[in-house]
């Protein structure tokens, strides 16, 4: 500084009014900065070098026209770091191993009362990540994780996907990360699954153990004690791309497959093998301890339930018993396409403000209305399975499935005498221009032709009643 300047900073400390704003008068000349401390509730602060703001008072500046400063908060996030640590990996046989989590969020969080909300399960949304460990670590295994990410606040349910060759060694454990103490709670822990809530600026660290399966067989010799009925031992071969049978709603599934598409041989005692089928097929006995799906035997056939949010694109063992005695467990397989059969797709109905017309929901008169329409879901009805197509709005079923669930037109101008509705006409979200005029039904196999995703623009079009 210059020679004789006397520098002496002083701080003062303010706090805003409910609605985020301060008023500062009387102050001297000079050079100044706001610098904020404290976010408020369910914001974060801003990084170091942001947190101040730069004024200056002077003889151009100190009139009745006061400054007007703005600094910004983000809200405040949650984050999530999902850890995978297995004992061994065998990369010359099988390859590098891959797991993927899918979190699903099953609550929001409130910050005006800090609870947590119940999110409807056909409004719940799953996140997907991967994680490849293939990093050794001290004592033995291999570890990788996908590092901190931010998640909404809220309560989660992460799944991990079942693979080929590794079974789950431990419980998964949730710790919260460093700072976040008292700001994660671990609701439950299983094997496959953790189930946690995170208030904002909580860090959830979540770690699931998974070891190398051995998939070699040892059998014994050959010798006339070890036959039963002429065979010696049984085998069922994996099952790919099970499809969906039948849907009970919500996210749940049921599938029923025949023991027969299971491909079940019996080893006979001179090494030929033989297949299992017809109503031999009622002395092979399906089960499973697994935790995600439950398995009835029917006797020619197994049906399989479960919530396929969480197990599509897994892989599940099951156990298989012939006659009472020879016993082979097989992987049950779960293609992620294939359970996934409803799309979903977004139409907003906007005015045609040339008309000067608008729509009319739920009594009130509004320029958006959106509906979400779930398409080919299958359920069973009362003497034959069908396939309807539910239409939600806003999350709420209309109890429509045709073009009936299109809002009602409300023309409201000075000529609602004399113009009516005519067409609509649409647009795609991804910029794509659709200038065709259709009617309901016509718009109705649009949006069901749509891509998966699609968010459609439509507008209402009127024309003279005359």
């Amino acid at each position: 500084t210059a020679a004789g300047y006397n520098y002496s900073p002083s701080v003062t400390e303010v706090v805003t009014g409910t609605d985020g704003k301060l008023h500062i008068e009387g102050i001297d000349w000079g050079d100044f900065y706001l610098k904020e401390t404290v976010a408020p509730t369910g914001f974060r602060l801003p990084a170091e070098h942001e947190r101040k703001v730069l004024f200056s008072v002077g003889r151009n500046n100190c009139g009745d026209t006061p400054q007007e400063l703005v600094m910004k908060n983000e809200s405040a996030a949650a984050q999530l770091n999902i850890v995978k640590q297995i004992d061994r990996y065998n990369e010359e046989a099988w390859g590098k191993p891959i797991f993927i989590f899918k979190i699903r969020q099953t609550e929001r969080y409130d910050f005006a009362n800090d609870t947590f909300v119940v999110i409807d399960t056909a409004n719940q949304r799953t996140l997907t990540k991967v994680i490849s460990p293939t990093t050794a670590i001290v004592g033995g295994g291999y570890a990788d994780e996908t590092g901190t990410f931010d998640i909404e606040p809220g309560a989660y349910t992460v799944t991990e996907v079942r693979v080929a060759r590794y079974s789950a060694a431990d419980t998964s454990v949730t710790t919260p990360g460093e700072g976040s103490g008292g700001l994660v709670t671990a609701v439950s822990n299983t094997d496959y699954t953790a189930s946690l809530r995170v208030k904002p600026n909580g860090v959830a660290v979540i770690t699931f153990f998974n070891e190398l399966t051995n998939y070699e067989k040892l059998s014994h010799a050959d010798n006339v004690n070890n036959r039963f009925n002429g065979c010696k031992a049984i085998k069922v071969e994996d099952k790919y791309g099970l499809t969906l049978d039948t849907d009970v709603g919500n996210h749940l599934y049921s599938v029923t497959v025949s023991k027969s598409e299971l491909s079940p041989v019996v080893i006979k005692g001179d090494g030929s093998s033989a297949a299992i089928n017809g109503s031999n097929l009622s002395d092979l006995a399906i089960s499973s301890t697994e935790t995600d799906i439950s398995v009835t035997d029917n006797g020619s056939s197994i049906t399989v339930t479960g919530r396929k949010e969480d197990v599509s694109g897994s892989i599940y063992k099951l156990n298989a018993v012939y006659k009472g005695t020879f016993t082979d467990e097989f992987e049950l397989r779960f293609s992620p396409d294939s359970l996934f059969s409803k799309t979903e797709k977004t139409v907003v109905f906007r005015n045609d403000v040339q008309n000067r017309s608008y729509f009319e929901d739920s009594g009130e008169k509004n320029g958006v209305y959106t509906l979400q329409f779930i398409m080919e879901e299958t359920t069973s009805g009362a003497s034959a399975t069908q396939t309807v197509r539910k239409i939600l709005h806003n999350g709420i079923s209309t109890g429509k499935t045709d073009q009936t669930a299109f809002p009602t037109l409300y023309i409201d101008n000075d000529f609602s005498s004399q113009v009516e509705f005519d067409k609509w006409s649409y647009t795609y979200n991804d910029g794509s221009e659709h200038t065709g005029m259709l009617n309901s039904a016509e718009l109705l196999e649009v949006i069901r032709n749509a891509p998966d995703g699609t968010e459609i623009i439509v507008t209402a079009r009127l024309k003279n009643k005359s």
